[in-house]
C-alpha cells in the first residue's frame, strides 16, 4: 500500500459512516489555504460537524513538530476535530502535545473501535454549545446591556425564564451524561421528563427538544426585534429633536430676523418636544441606554434650557454646550443595545 491509497482508506472509513469526504481538497483558512489529505462533513442528530485528517503512511513514528503544525493548520479552518493517522506510531513528545487540543493520534483500526462513542461524545459537546447560544441570544430579549432583567412589551417574560431555566437544566444533565451518570433526564415541551441511559438515546431526546426551543426563541427574538425597533427610531426622532431645538435655539439668541418673544413661543414648543419623545422612551429603557439617556436630559436641562431663558448668552458658553450634548449625542447612538 502507498500513501495514496492509504489516504483513500481513511476517506472510505468514513464514507462508511455516511459523510461527505473530499481528499485532497483545498480549505480556506483565516491565514491562508491549506490543503487538507482528507475533509469530512458529518451530521449527526441534525448537528454538523467538519473533521480534517492528515495521513501519514511513514516507517517511523512520527515526531512532534508534524503534530504541532497539523494543530495549527486545524485551529486555522475553525475544524471541530482533527486525525493524525499512521500505523506507524508517535514518539512520546508527539502523544503529550495533543494534551486538551482536538486532535486525535490514531491507526486506521483504531479509528474503527473509537468513533462510535467518540462521535456521541462529540454530538453531545456541540449540543452543550448550542444550548449556550440560544441562551445568550435569549438573554438578549429580556436582560439589559448591564445584566439588569428588565420587560418589553413585546417579549414574554415568563416565557424566557421558563426557557432560560430548562436550558441551563438540560445542560446540567448533558454535563452528567458526557461523565457516564446515568440515567439522564431531559425536560421536554407538553411531555413529563424523559429518562435516558445511555449516550445514544439522550442524543435522540436532545436532537427533537433544542429544535422546539430554537423555534420558540426565534420566536421571542422577533417580537424583541419589533420592539427594539421602535426603540431605535425614537431615539433618532430624539436626537433629531435635539438638534433642531439647538438650532433653533441659536437663532433664536443670536438672529435679528424676528422679535425675540415670538422665537422663544416657538422654542419652547421644541423644548417640549424633546421632553415628550424622551418620556416615550424612559417606560422601554435599561442599562446603558437608560443611563446616558438621563445623562443628557440632565445637560440639556443645565446648558442649553438654561441659555435659552437668557437673551445675553455668550456665544462661546453656546458653543462649548453645543459641543458637549453633541458628545453625549455621539455616545448615545453608539449603544448597540437599546
Amino acid at each position: 500500500m502507498d500513501w495514496k491509497e492509504y489516504q483513500e482508506k481513511v476517506a472510505e472509513i468514513f464514507r462508511s459512516m455516511g459523510a461527505e469526504v473530499l481528499v485532497g481538497h483545498i480549505v480556506e483558512g483565516a491565514r491562508g489555504k491549506h490543503e487538507v489529505d482528507v475533509w469530512v462533513r458529518l451530521k449527526n442528530f441534525g448537528l454538523e460537524m467538519i473533521w480534517v485528517c492528515e495521513c501519514k503512511y511513514w516507517k517511523n513514528a512520527i515526531p512532534k513538530e508534524k503534530v504541532l503544525t497539523f494543530y495549527e493548520i486545524t485551529k486555522d479552518i475553525g475544524a471541530d476535530r482533527g486525525f493524525l493517522f499512521s500505523e506507524s506510531g508517535f514518539q512520546s513528545g508527539a502523544i503529550r502535545s495533543t494534551k486538551n487540543t482536538n486532535i486525535t493520534l490514531i491507526s486506521l483500526d483504531g479509528i474503527v473501535d473509537l468513533i462510535g462513542d467518540e462521535l456521541q461524545e462529540i454530538t453531545l459537546v456541540k449540543f452543550l454549545k448550542q444550548i449556550g447560544s440560544i441562551r445568550s441570544r435569549l438573554k438578549q430579549c429580556w436582560t439589559d446591556d448591564l445584566g439588569n432583567v428588565r420587560f418589553i412589551k413585546e417579549v414574554d417574560f415568563d416565557a424566557c425564564v421558563t426557557i432560560d431555566g430548562q436550558l441551563l437544566y438540560t445542560s446540567l444533565e448533558i454535563q452528567k451524561g458526557l461523565n457516564e451518570n446515568w440515567p439522564v433526564l431531559i425536560s421536554r415541551f407538553s411531555k413529563s421528563r424523559t429518562k435516558c441511559e445511555n449516550l445514544n438515546e439522550l442524543n435522540k431526546i436532545l436532537e427533537i427538544e433544542i429544535k422546539k426551543i430554537e423555534t420558540k426563541v426565534s420566536q421571542i427574538q422577533r417580537n424583541a426585534d419589533v420592539e427594539f425597533d421602535k426603540i431605535r427610531s425614537l431615539r433618532s426622532l430624539f436626537v433629531e429633536s435635539i438638534l433642531d431645538l439647538m438650532e433653533f435655539g441659536e437663532k433664536l439668541l443670536y438672529g435679528t430676523t424676528q422679535c425675540f418673544d415670538e422665537k422663544a413661543l416657538t422654542t419652547v414648543g421644541k423644548m417640549k418636544k424633546v421632553g415628550e419623545i424622551a418620556s416615550k422612551l424612559k417606560p422601554h429603557l435599561g442599562g446603558s441606554f437608560s443611563r446616558e439617556l438621563n445623562k443628557i436630559m440632565r445637560i440639556l436641562i443645565d446648558t442649553i434650557y438654561l441659555h435659552l431663558t437668557k437673551p445675553n448668552t455668550q456665544r462661546s458658553e453656546w458653543n462649548t454646550s453645543v459641543d458637549i450634548i453633541k458628545e453625549q449625542i455621539a455616545v448615545l447612538m453608539q449603544i448597540e443595545k437599546v
